[in-house]
């Protein structure tokens, strides 16, 4: 559904993950942000902000950056099934809590 950049935060002074949209809603993809945003739980990453750029039109959200993120396939490959099934257990869990708030995960 978009375009994830690594970007600095002016205003934070800080290091932060930039989702830009890529196809699809504008006004969707703010308020599924702006939705996530109220969110808590630790295995959901924090939203600092959300938007739409006047110039492009380009809708775009920061998110708080996760030091070692990487692709799934990587992060298990050095995993024992055991703890590959707990990371799965641990993922349904904060897409629970999400979809308990009303925030239906699309990616």
């Amino acid at each position: 559904m978009g375009d994830v950049f690594l970007a600095w935060d002016l205003i934070g002074g800080r290091q932060v993950a930039l989702k830009t949209r890529r196809g699809g809603s504008a006004e969707r993809f703010v308020c599924e942000a702006q939705l996530t945003a109220r969110l808590d739980h630790p295995g959901i990453v924090r939203i600092l902000d959300a938007g739409t750029d006047a110039a492009s039109g380009l809708a775009f959200y920061a998110a708080e950056l996760v030091d070692g993120a990487r692709d799934l396939r990587e992060a298990f490959a050095p995993l024992t099934i055991y703890e590959r099934a707990e990371l799965v257990r641990d993922a349904a869990e904060a897409v629970g809590h999400a979809h308990a708030h009303g925030v239906v995960h699309r990616d």
